[in-house]
């Protein structure tokens, strides 16, 4: 059997939000702002408001809708999806408590901002609609601030207090939070690499994916009874929370492997969190990146050596260079091309106009940069004609390449835990853009969705038209 967690088709727009979710979900008890669904997949789920009491948990048996402010947990078999919309999700894995913060959503200018905190555990964020750099995803920790647009990566956060960031696809910024809850230094960790935050504030270098979390065996939903301090009947392999006792709980040692987690001890196992929201400024122009509030300058970065760097804002500028990866370049200003598309103008040594895509960029510091003025644009001059010598026949003109795109999935359709490839082949066109990186005509990509889920291919023709191309991967879950 499938189980479907969709909620939504394509918008990210709130108003369809609210109507889609109830169809698969009813509200909590008292939830009067629902902004995501919450669906318990197997184990132990609870819910608890966030105007109720301390101790005030409920355990779920169907999807609910859920609110900001609202504390989600799970036992050691646990297991729940939280989804806002389509192609932003995440999945929580045992032994974890999440909180849901800010949830904002601007349906006029197509953006939103959402934040969560992750006390304990771990958490696979699938964060695949972020299409307007306005738009921020932030993950909390105690001892990190992860800030994300476009990618598929996990969080695993100890009792110890340290965070550990896997990133599976794209490129997250990492801010370690200092002990007095400011935020310290950040690095890039991209695809295929991790990082490590550690209560001291301080971050690990950045290697290789390291110790990606493993899915628990299969298990049934725990029934609405557990969690009641009663040991049911049939509650004895499913509820421990029920039917064990935990004599070491309280000894200030999250000991799992006696049985201990949020659920069953959440004295030892579950860690103050000591971030300071104040200590982050949204940045409304910084494309998703969690900034420190010390009023920074607003500069960008890439770990890529594929960017162009543009003699103006627009796909019809020419191409007068590529940044280099890891060097901070200092915004001077934005600006919207004719096409609808973002950039940032950016200061070079020696080059009077340098621009970047804002979707190709990682920005950082206050950029509530001031509107900049795109040079004329100058149209190339066509090159000269070369008269054959004489004597001598000219030579055959080439005829142009027609334009042709293939975009697919094999397979389609795989089952939870499987992989596809997804490959394009493109021909005679200007520019091919997958999931929003550039790239050639002729690629493939192997993924491995948790969930339905749709790519985007995105080519400019020779005449500057942008053409989309979708294609979905389908899940089938047990």
């Amino acid at each position: 059997m499938r189980r479907d967690h969709r909620v939504l088709r394509s918008s990210i727009f709130l108003i369809l939000l609210l109507i889609a979710l109830p169809i698969a979900a009813h509200p909590a008890s008292g939830q009067e702002n629902p902004v995501a669904s919450l669906d318990p997949v197997q184990g132990l789920v609870q819910l608890r408001p966030a105007a109720a009491p301390e101790n005030d948990w409920r355990t779920l048996t169907a999807v609910e809708l859920v609110e900001a402010g609202d504390w989600v947990r799970t036992d050691s078999l646990g297991v729940a999806v939280l989804t806002f919309f389509e192609g932003v999700q995440s999945e929580i894995l045992p032994n974890s408590q999440v909180t849901i913060g800010q949830f904002e959503i601007d349906s006029t200018a197509n953006t939103f901002q959402i934040t969560l905190e992750v006390s304990v555990g771990d958490m696979h964020n699938q964060i695949n609609q972020v299409l307007d750099p306005n738009s921020r995803y932030e993950v909390h920790t105690p001892s990190a601030v992860i800030a994300v647009r476009g990618t598929d990566y996990w969080v695993s956060s100890s009792w110890l207090s340290e965070a550990l960031i896997n990133v599976l696809e794209g490129v997250v910024q990492t801010f370690a939070v200092l002990p007095d809850g400011r935020l310290g230094n950040s690095v890039f960790v991209n695809q295929g690499q991790s990082v490590m935050a550690l209560p001291s504030g301080d971050l690990s270098a950045v290697g290789p994916l390291h110790d990606i979390p493993e899915y628990p065996p299969r298990a049934p939903l725990a029934p609405a009874t557990c969690g009641n301090n009663v040991c049911e009947p049939g509650e004895e392999t499913i509820c421990p929370v029920d039917c064990q006792t935990f004599p070491s709980c309280g000894n200030n040692i999250c000991e799992l492997n006696l049985g201990e987690g949020p659920v069953t001890c959440a004295a030892d196992c579950v860690p103050e969190s000591r971030f300071n929201p104040q200590a982050v400024n949204p940045s409304p122009d910084g494309g998703g990146a969690a900034t420190g509030g010390t009023g920074e300058p607003c500069t960008v970065q890439t770990t890529r050596r594929d960017v162009p760097m543009r003699v103006g804002p627009g796909f019809n500028r020419g191409v007068r260079d590529y940044l280099t990866p890891n060097v901070v370049y200092p915004v001077l200003g934005d600006a919207t091309a004719n096409d609808g598309s973002l950039w940032w103008q950016i200061e070079v040594p020696n080059v009077p106009q340098a621009w970047a895509l804002q979707d190709d960029v990682m920005p950082s510091g206050d950029c509530d940069v001031p509107d900049a003025e795109a040079p004329p644009f100058v149209p190339a001059a066509p090159p000269p004609t070369e008269e054959p010598p004489p004597d001598q026949p000219a030579p055959p003109e080439q005829p142009d390449v027609p334009m042709s795109i293939s975009f697919y999935a094999s397979p389609s359709s795989i089952s939870y835990g499987q992989c596809a490839i997804i490959r394009w082949d493109v021909e005679g066109i200007k520019e091919v853009y997958f999931e929003g990186v550039g790239v050639t005509g002729h690629e493939s990509r192997e993924v491995c969705p948790y969930d339905d889920t749709t790519y985007t291919l995105r080519v400019i023709t020779r005449d500057n038209r942008t053409i989309i191309r979708t294609v979905t991967v389908i899940v089938d879950y047990y």
